[in-house]
């Protein structure tokens, strides 16, 4: 879990790296004090009778209650939308956006994806993209005021822009990026034109300045995927959706188009905290993390049809394709020019 994000963890051996960790505060005894990390089938121990008393848990139950090894939040997310596998993968969209997915093998060190380890005892390649749901927050309040803060009126809004927005190229790095390793990036706004912006009246720019943010924050994402790809971990045809950004299914319907891959919702919105009661519930009874997860999920589905909108699936529109493609190699080519340096 998060341990494997300290910087001085061995993604391999499952261990704090000791020499590593005697460098950082140039201090050999350091490694000494680190905790030792628990196993995904581990537990941490049992709950003390104040947890108990707090939680109206009886204090003369005779069986113990046991307390689970933890892990992190995309973790645990990963564990409710049942990515335990090799291949699945899961698109989080949030403050920031993460990628991430079940991996065999580690991930090379030095390289924009992050080398974590999953709570199931896999490794766990995560890209993280700073420029998410933030981002789209401050363009709607401050450039898009006509639209009183609803991001749903500014998404329905935006379907009267065609993709591509007329060539309008929004950089979402107002708090700089960390995929690609950009800290000192800054939002950008390019290609504004008499014809494509200032030749429309407020209501209309405002519409464009939102969807050219989506766009952006979107290019921004598929460039995180690409750094996935480029250090061999290639999600299957969909990606699992989870986030605050996964309500709004026109943002959703972009992302697909833009990425290529259909984009399922799971059933349950709130995958982190269902992850954390899955990963309690095998510890309680003693049975391997994935293996409880998969046999949770296959009984959740069993007898349950998906609803049409469950999943959204990429447009078979060439022109829109076309659109987003030169949009996003756009996109590519004025960032790394800006920079990349």
């Amino acid at each position: 879990g998060d341990a494997s994000g300290t910087g001085i963890f061995d993604a391999k051996t499952r261990t704090f790296d000791r020499t590593l960790a005697a460098a950082l505060l140039d201090d050999d005894s350091f490694p000494d004090k680190l905790p030792r990390v628990l196993g995904p089938n581990e537990c941490a121990g049992t709950l003390h009778n104040s947890y108990k008393r707090l939680l109206r848990i009886p204090l003369d139950q005779k069986e113990k209650v046991v307390v689970s090894a933890g892990s992190g939040d995309n973790m645990m997310s990963a564990l409710g939308t049942n990515c335990v596998e090799p291949g699945v993968a899961v698109l989080s969209l949030g403050t920031s956006g993460t990628l991430f997915g079940v991996s065999e093998t580690p991930v090379t060190t030095g390289t924009a994806v992050a080398a974590f380890c999953d709570a199931t005892g896999r490794h766990f390649p995560l890209a993280c993209v700073m420029s998410c749901t933030a981002v789209l927050q401050t363009v709607l309040q401050e450039w898009c005021p006509l639209f009183h803060s609803s991001h749903d009126e500014a998404s329905q809004a935006i379907l009267q822009i065609e993709p591509g927005t007329g060539g309008i190229t929004f950089l979402p790095y107002i708090g700089g990026e960390r995929t690609p390793d950009w800290p000192q990036a800054t939002g950008s706004l390019l290609g504004l034109t008499s014809s494509n912006f200032f030749g429309h009246d407020t209501k209309a720019q405002q519409t464009i300045l939102y969807r050219a943010a989506m766009e952006g924050i979107s290019y921004n994402i598929a460039m995180a995927l690409d750094e996935l790809r480029a250090v061999g971990f290639c999600p299957q045809s969909k990606l699992l959706v989870v986030g605050g950004g996964s309500k709004n299914r026109i943002w959703l319907q972009m992302l697909a188009d833009i990425l290529g891959l259909s984009l399922e919702l799971p059933l349950e919105a709130e995958s982190a905290a269902l992850g954390a009661a899955l990963q309690a519930g095998a510890a309680a009874t003693n049975t391997p993390v994935d293996q409880y997860v998969l046999q949770y999920h296959q009984k959740e589905h069993q007898g349950e049809e998906s609803s049409a909108n469950a999943i959204i699936t990429p447009t078979t529109n060439k022109s829109t394709t076309a659109a987003y493609k030169e949009g996003f190699d756009r996109f590519k080519s004025l960032s790394n020019k800006l920079f990349n340096s």
